[in-house]
């Protein structure tokens, strides 16, 4: 039985750390898809790209350091991914030099 306790106690704290282990990107994917382009369209803008506005907003998934990438289509034709880490900080980069080192925008990581 002590061993069980164990067991769930330690599945529940690992699965706790997993669920909550990037803050920022989880409080997106809860908000409205307006709310979620709205917080986007700031991040992208403020990186000092073009964007107008986002119109469309894809989650691609997560890195092996708890990074989660979200692509973002904008009003002006430009699509960018959006890189936030654990501590909450962003990157932004856009889908054309993302596609020239491999990786597809608007596809989920394998």
């Amino acid at each position: 039985m002590r061993k069980l306790l164990a067991v769930l106690v330690l599945c529940v704290f690992v699965m706790g750390s997993i669920a909550y282990a990037n803050n920022a990107s989880n409080m997106l994917s809860i908000y409205s898809k307006s709310k979620r382009a709205e917080v986007l369209t700031g991040v992208v803008n403020s990186a000092g790209f073009s964007c107008g506005r986002v119109t469309v907003s894809f989650y691609k998934g997560v890195d092996k350091d708890d990074g989660a990438y979200w692509d973002v289509a904008c009003t002006n034709g430009i699509s960018y991914t959006v890189q936030i880490t654990s501590d909450s900080s962003t990157k932004v980069i856009s889908c054309a030099l993302m596609n020239q080192i491999g990786v597809t925008c608007f596809k989920e990581f394998d």
